[in-house]
C-alpha cells in the first residue's frame, strides 16, 4: 500500500476589496471548499487581522523566515499553498495534484490557470535547498512560490497539471483583489452554482456575457490634441483643444465616485507634457495616493522639470513613445501637428537617460513595417532602461492602419471585445467614443460632463453584448479591427 504523506494547507493573506470583515467572509467560503483536505491548516497573516478557530495564524517578514517554517515539517510533507480569499478553488484539481505528489514525490506542482482556481503544492524537503539559493534578505513572495523559482524552475522536479479548459483567455483572476474582480465573483456566487469544475465555470461565463462587464479597470483620457504628423500613429484628429482645469477636476470627482480603483491614463493620442494645467493635474493626482496613474507621452515634447515632478509622485508611471533610433525618421514621424510648439527632434529625448534608473519610467517602440529592422538598434540605444522597454503594435483604427502591421498576433478564434469589457476612453471635451479605435467619435455614446461618467459607461453595454450574437462585431468599425483581444490591465 502506497504511503500517504502528511498534508498541510497554507492560506495566503493578500490585498482585497474591503477590510477584516470582508476578508473573514471570503476566507470562510474558501475554507468550506477545502474542508478535510489537509491534516493541518494555517493562515499566513500579511494585511488582515482575521482569526478562525480551525486555523493557526502566523506572520513572517522575509523569505528565510517562511522557509524555516516550511523546513520544520517532516520530510515530504505536502504543503498546499492557496489564496485565502478564493471561493471558487477547484478542490478536485488540488486532490489530483496531491495524489501525484504522493505517488511520484515531485518538488513542486502548479497549473497554468487564473489565480484563485488551484494554487500550488510544494514538498517540504525543498525548503533547505531554497534557503541556500534565495538571496539574503529576500522578501516573502507575493502570490506564488513560482515567483522565487522563476528561471530556475528547471532545477526542480516540477509537475504541471494540465487541463483541457482554457479559462486564461478571459484574462481575469478569481480573487476579490479589485472592484472589478470582486463584482464578477459576487455575481457568480449569488447564482448559487457549485462551479466544481472548470468546464462549469467556462460554460456559465459564455452564457452570461454581461457578468464580465462590471466596471472599467482602465480609463484613457485625452488632455490635449497635439499629435504626430506621420507614421503608425493617430495623425488626423478632427478636433483641436485641451481639457479645461474645471472639467479636469470634475472628471476626477466623477472617477472617485463611479470607478474608485480604475487605473487612469492621461495621454491617449495627444502629448500630455504640453498640458497648460500641468500643476493642477499633478495636484489632483497627489490627492489620490491610492490610485494608479499613467502619463503617456508621444515623445513630441518633454520637459525635464515636468518629468521630474511627475516621477516624484509614487503613484505615477510615465511611458514615452520614442519608436525609432533614427533622427530622420523621428523628425518625420514626430513633427508636432501644431507649429506653435518647438520641436528639437530625437536629441530632445536624451534627457531620458538621466532618469534611466527610475523603475517607473518606460520607453515604448510602436513596431511597424517601417521601423521593424531597427528594433535591435533601438534596444542598444536605450540599453540603460533594461527591461523597461515596451514593444507595442500600432492601433488598427478599424482596419485603416493594418498596412503598418508587421504580423497579425490576434487569436484565430474571434471573441467579444475585451477592450469594450474593461476599458473606457474620454476625449478632451468629455465625449466618450466606442473605444480607442473610434478616433473620430463616430460611435460616441455621450459626454461625461453632460450625461455623467457612469451613464456613458452603461450606454456602451449594448455594443459589448451585441458582439456575442454577431461573432465579435457590433459596428462597422469592428469588422476589420484586430485590437478586440487587447485591453489594458
Amino acid at each position: 500500500m502506497m504511503k500517504r504523506w502528511k498534508t498541510v494547507l497554507l492560506y495566503l493573506d493578500m490585498p482585497l476589496v474591503g477590510g477584516n470583515e470582508e476578508a473573514k467572509a471570503w476566507l470562510e467560503k474558501t475554507q468550506a471548499r477545502l474542508e478535510g483536505i489537509a491534516d493541518e491548516s494555517y493562515f499566513l497573516v500579511r494585511e488582515h487581522d482575521v482569526t478562525l478557530p480551525s486555523l493557526s495564524s502566523f506572520r513572517c517578514e522575509t523569505g528565510e523566515e517562511w522557509l524555516s517554517w516550511l523546513e520544520a515539517f517532516s520530510p515530504h510533507t505536502q504543503v498546499v499553498i492557496v489564496p485565502a480569499f478564493a471561493p471558487l478553488l477547484q478542490r478536485s484539481l488540488i486532490e489530483e495534484a496531491l495524489e501525484q505528489h504522493n505517488t511520484y514525490l515531485f518538488d513542486y506542482t502548479y497549473a497554468e490557470l487564473p489565480r484563485g482556481l488551484m494554487g500550488e503544492v510544494v514538498d517540504s524537503s525543498v525548503a533547505s535547498f531554497l534557503k541556500r539559493s534565495l538571496p539574503k534578505g529576500a522578501k516573502m513572495f507575493s502570490w506564488s512560490l513560482k515567483e522565487w523559482l522563476g528561471q530556475d524552475l528547471s532545477s526542480y522536479d516540477c509537475n504541471i497539471l494540465y487541463t483541457s479548459v482554457r479559462l486564461l483567455e478571459y484574462r481575469l483572476s478569481f480573487l476579490p483583489e479589485n472592484v472589478y474582480q470582486e463584482r464578477v465573483l459576487r455575481a457568480m456566487i449569488e447564482r448559487g452554482e457549485g462551479f466544481d469544475t472548470l468546464l462549469s465555470i467556462q460554460e456559465w461565463l459564455e452564457s452570461h456575457p454581461s457578468v464580465l462587464r462590471q466596471t472599467p479597470t482602465y480609463v484613457e483620457v485625452e488632455l490635449t490634441t497635439l499629435h504626430e504628423s506621420d507614421g503608425p500613429f493617430v495623425k488626423d484628429l478632427p478636433r483641436n483643444g485641451e481639457m479645461s482645469a474645471k472639467h479636469l477636476c470634475r472628471l476626477f470627482e466623477e472617477m472617485d465616485e463611479a470607478f474608485p480603483d480604475a487605473v487612469i491614463s492621461f495621454g491617449l493620442y495627444g502629448e500630455v507634457f504640453v498640458y497648460s494645467e500641468w500643476e493642477k493635474l499633478l495636484q489632483e493626482i497627489a490627492q489620490r495616493p491610492k490610485r494608479r496613474f499613467l502619463l503617456e507621452s508621444r515623445g513630441i515634447f518633454l520637459s525635464e522639470k515636468r518629468l521630474k515632478d511627475a516621477l516624484s509622485l509614487p503613484n505615477v508611471e510615465v511611458i514615452v513613445d520614442v519608436s525609432t533610433s533614427s533622427p530622420e525618421l523621428f523628425s518625420r514621424w514626430k513633427k508636432p501637428s501644431s507649429a506653435i510648439f518647438p520641436f528639437e527632434g530625437l536629441s530632445s529625448l536624451d534627457v531620458l537617460h538621466r532618469f534611466a534608473d527610475n523603475p517607473r519610467l518606460f520607453l515604448q517602440i510602436t513596431r511597424c513595417t517601417e521601423n521593424d529592422k531597427e528594433i535591435m538598434a533601438f534596444y542598444q540605444a536605450w540599453k540603460d532602461f533594461g527591461q523597461r522597454i515596451i514593444i507595442r503594435k500600432p492601433d488598427s483604427l478599424g482596419g485603416k492602419h493594418l498596412f503598418y502591421r508587421v504580423v497579425d498576433l490576434s487569436p484565430i478564434k474571434r471573441t467579444p471585445c475585451i477592450s469594450l469589457q474593461r476599458n473606457l476612453v474620454v476625449f478632451f471635451d468629455g465625449t466618450v467614443p466606442l473605444c480607442r479605435q473610434d478616433v473620430e467619435g463616430k460611435y460616441a455614446v455621450g459626454n461625461v460632463f453632460v450625461d455623467g461618467l457612469k451613464a456613458c459607461w452603461e450606454r456602451l453595454s449594448p455594443a459589448y453584448e451585441k458582439q456575442f450574437s454577431m461573432k465579435g462585431i457590433s459596428t462597422p468599425l469592428c469588422e476589420n479591427c484586430d485590437d478586440w483581444w487587447i485591453f489594458s490591465l
